[in-house]
């Protein structure tokens, strides 16, 4: 009940402050009358509390939802280095191309994980406002990411968990297409999990290949296969398969740490672009 409500001023909150500009990642650009940055939209916020006036308080919002919604909005600012506080405009890395491109890293390692599932779910929402506006532009956009948990996790059931749902369901078709890892599949959401095209199963623990996910997926025999298979060895899982498809992967032909990497007098960069948040 307190999620609905805090989620209700939330979105009257979005619509009061916000106004529509074609040009911005996300469509929408503050309404700069009311507020300028996240410090004066907490100070907008916090007014309605004894304000009985407020726009807030004419959507039937009581002080105590406004209150609390204060206190989170505090919280998640003094927490997460990604939101400038005091910042006009922000200057996110536009992604959406009209050609191919090479890979873009984003580092979001040193981030909390509020602030990582901040930024991976607003890279998400631009390129899926991108595709709606360009469905025309057969442009697809590959994304790769690790711990899938901490997105979509079984438990979670907030606005980032249903936009991974969303991505799984109706945005491969639309050209969004997620590569995503984790160690447990039981640990992720089972509409992401049935929505894969494609599975990847290595060396597996009989407590997890015994979960309902795999006993719906796997026959008895290719289940005690995966708890047998080695490091290098892989079971790839599609619908079109009969039988899942064994693969063995050989070591890399490239080192993965720098110090093992024989660097060339070249040393031109592999990567086309590399942001660090």
């Amino acid at each position: 009940r307190s999620q609905d409500l805090l989620m209700g001023l939330m979105y009257d909150i979005f619509q009061h402050i916000s106004q529509r500009n074609n040009t911005a990642m996300s469509g929408f650009t503050l309404n700069t009358s009311l507020v300028s940055n996240f410090a004066t939209l907490i100070e907008w916020v916090n007014d309605a509390v004894a304000n009985e006036e407020h726009y807030l308080r004419s959507r039937s919002h009581s002080p105590m939802t406004i209150e609390a919604a204060v206190r989170r909005l505090r919280n998640t600012l003094n927490s997460n280095p990604v939101l400038l506080q005091t910042g006009t405009t922000g200057q996110p890395p536009l992604f959406a191309r009209t050609s191919n491109f090479g890979p873009i890293v984003i580092d979001i390692d040193a981030l909390s994980t509020n602030a990582q599932r901040f930024v991976v779910a607003s890279i998400i929402e631009y390129l899926k406002v991108d595709r709606r506006k360009n469905a025309g532009k057969h442009q697809v956009y590959i994304l790769m990411l690790d711990e899938l948990n901490q997105y979509a996790g079984r438990n979670n059931r907030d606005e980032v968990a249903r936009l991974f749902e969303h991505v799984a369901a109706q945005l491969r078709s639309q050209g969004i297409i997620l590569f995503g890892a984790q160690q447990k599949a039981s640990d992720i959401i089972e509409l992401v999990f049935e929505n894969s095209a494609t599975k990847v199963l290595g060396n597996t623990g009989s407590g997890e290949i015994g979960h309902s996910l795999w006993t719906r997926e796997l026959s008895t025999d290719v289940r005690a296969r995966a708890i047998q298979l080695r490091k290098e060895e892989k079971l790839v899982i599609q619908d079109g398969f009969r039988y899942p498809m064994a693969l063995s992967f050989p070591l890399n032909p490239w080192a993965t740490k720098e110090r093992d990497a024989q660097l060339t007098a070249a040393n031109e960069p592999i990567l086309t672009e590399e942001f660090e948040l």
